[in-house]
């Protein structure tokens, strides 16, 4: 080998991530990771909306549903009239609906005093009160049912006690200055307040009382109470919280250090040869590489010969890469010296994917590394353990760990998995439709999180809830908000985390995972949940378009192990009974109202209708329950 240097730049060249993608070729996505297309099997394949014909093998939609799979919500064309627009030109967004044996539905609306639109909603937001003959209204004001800082509400009945309680964010304090906008947006505020103490329900707020009139009572403190930070089954050792006492992952979990025995995860990288000595191509497997520290590495020190018998690497020559491209999953740098010549690690530069295409090397290239320690999105083997939860305990017992990926396939024997640990916000592979016995993603789970929403059980009082947590910051700035999963034996709590990922409502499932603002019901068959799909952009870069996907479902026989839908229940798009079409920039805070059946009569939105203007109302459509499928 040479260690002689071609050329030397400080330029790193990489595919980012691309920040927009057509509509079409998003949705084509989602269709192909969730088939709508094959025949069903049960009622699960109906997104627990239907049952499945054994003779046809099509599902059969309850009524307000529809799509090959019973996932889309089947509304009636809007009319302008069928929203709630709050007083005095003041925005809203969002908000809960129930029925009273006074036989008028309630709605408990997230406003923003002082004319203030939805960009002061963190200072300026608090819980209105309205009352209507008709989910479609006309409203009727009732009064403020909490004061300033209080938000997006859910409101549910515990027959056990007899009261109504309401989950929301905030407390009914506040620690910011409130605007006064008069009609303008105001200056963004940050992001929810918190609470001034812990309570058996933490980390939710909520107030509860005997009527919808109110007066609504808050949970007092409890000193009992589940602590804010607890992590479950795992310790989320960061900071003051490390130490070598941290280092037991889970009970019964043998986190067993034998790297290097399991096969690297898919792909390979295509090195094409320099078209002054040859038009030579070798193909090297990730599976070739080999461990290097802390990461998995391949050189061309070793004689590799591109298919044409030319060496890749010539003595007195150096190395004959010209350029090269990465195929299925994974993140490679690439670098110079070999490895094996320079004892300190080699200058690298990447990341790149298979969205790369093909790269020109930037200089004399006869290095590549499976992701690097040192780069923006990196990852290394931190070992093996026996299952998903292990790694995860590794992963939260490493300081620089954002994300995790267990990977057990193709081992014989007994199933001993290769724990990836990452410093980035991504999961890798894509774990969508893979056996969570041998793959499987995720983060550091926390139990911090705001947005709960929740079923009590009207026979037994115990309660499931979900709520939105751990938004990162992910690669080009793309967020990534995902759902936690929570029970309890009643309202008043204490909430512990949940289900087989420990708090994680799935195995992160990209591009699924990522979702924000909850709304859980169960129904005859289960449990379904609907929420805002992470249309602003994504851990990845990605977005997905309003006005084609704006919601997300998923569904769950048990409430313990879920799944997602392909399809979007709903969209940004409000198709008006004129036959016009409005197509919106915003349309979160889902919300559904049910009949004396079960069965869904209107979805509720939070919605803004142009980008420049943050003026916001509370928009509800109708949904068909009448209408012939086809």
């Amino acid at each position: 080998c040479t260690a002689r240097v071609l050329r030397r730049t400080q330029q790193r060249q990489g595919a980012p991530f691309a920040a927009v993608m057509l509509a079409v070729a998003l949705l084509s996505l989602g269709l192909a990771l969730g088939s709508t297309t094959s025949r069903c099997r049960d009622p699960t394949d109906c997104s627990l909306n239907g049952e499945c014909d054994a003779i046809t093998g099509a599902c059969v939609c309850d009524p307000g549903w529809v799509g090959a799979a019973c996932g889309q919500l089947d509304f009636l064309p809007s009319a302008a009239q069928d929203s709630y627009v709050a007083p005095n030109h003041t925005s809203s967004w969002g908000m809960s609906v129930v029925s009273s044996p006074d036989r008028l539905f309630h709605g408990f609306v997230s406003e923003f005093s002082n004319g203030c639109k939805l960009g002061s909603w963190g200072s300026n937001s608090y819980v209105n009160h309205v009352v209507a003959d008709t989910p479609t209204g006309p409203w009727r004001q009732a009064g403020v049912a909490l004061p300033v800082w209080t938000h997006n509400p859910k409101v549910v009945y515990d027959p056990a006690e007899g009261v109504w309680v309401m989950y929301h964010i905030g407390d009914g304090t506040t620690t910011r200055p409130v605007q006064n906008c008069t009609g303008s947006s105001g200056g963004p505020i940050g992001g929810p307040q918190a609470v001034r103490g812990q309570t058996s329900a933490a980390p939710f707020a909520l107030h509860f009382s005997k009527s919808l009139n109110g007066p609504w009572e808050e949970l007092p403190p409890s000193a009992d109470a589940t602590a804010h930070r607890e992590r479950g089954r795992g310790v989320w050792a960061r900071g003051e919280d490390a130490g070598p006492s941290l280092m037991t992952i889970y009970p019964g979990v043998s986190n067993v250090d034998a790297p290097g025995t399991l096969p690297p995860p898919s792909g390979a990288v295509v090195l094409y040869e320099q078209p002054s000595h040859g038009n030579g191509s070798v193909t090297i497997p990730f599976s070739a590489f080999q461990r290097a520290k802390t990461a998995l590495a391949w050189d061309a020190c070793g004689g590799a010969t591109f298919d044409n018998g030319h060496p890749v690497e010539a003595a007195n020559v150096g190395s004959r890469v010209g350029s090269f491209k990465v195929v299925g999953e994974g993140e490679l740098m690439a670098g110079n010296p070999c490895a094996i010549e320079w004892p300190s690690p080699p200058h690298l530069y990447g990341p790149f994917t298979a969205k790369s295409g093909v790269v020109p090397v930037q200089f004399e290239t006869n290095y590549f590394q499976l992701g690097s320690p040192s780069a923006s999105s990196g990852y290394r083997i931190a070992g093996t353990t026996e299952d998903a939860e292990g790694c995860r305990g590794v992963c939260e017992t490493t300081a620089d760990c954002n994300s995790w990926t267990w990977d057990a396939r193709n081992v014989l024997g007994p199933v001993v998995g290769t724990c990836y640990v990452r410093n980035d916000t991504l999961w890798w592979p894509n774990t969508t439709g893979a056996d969570p016995k041998l793959l499987a993603a995720g983060r550091p789970w926390t139990f911090d999180g705001d947005n709960p929403t929740v079923v009590i059980d009207q026979a037994h009082g115990n309660v499931t809830a979900l709520y939105r947590t751990d938004v990162r910051v992910g690669v080009n700035g793309g967020m990534a908000s995902l759902i936690g999963l929570a029970t309890a034996p009643s309202w008043r709590g204490p909430y512990t985390l949940s289900g087989p990922y420990g708090g994680s409502l799935t195995s992160q499932q990209y591009p699924y995972d990522e979702n924000e603002d909850p709304f859980i019901w169960k129904n005859k068959r289960g449990f379904h949940a609907l929420f805002h799909a992470n249309t602003w952009g994504d851990s990845r870069g990605k977005i997905f378009p309003v006005p084609a996907h704006a919601g997300r479902l998923a569904y769950s026989q048990d409430g313990t192990s879920w799944v997602y839908a392909a399809d979007p229940p709903f969209n940004g798009t409000v198709l008006y009974g004129n036959g016009t079409a409005a197509p919106f920039a915003r349309v979160e805070r889902p919300f559904l109202v049910f009949d004396a059946d079960g069965s869904p009569t209107h979805l509720v939105n939070g919605v803004q209708r142009y980008v420049h203007d943050d003026y916001t109302f509370t928009l509800v459509r109708r949904i068909n329950l009448g209408r012939p499928r086809v």
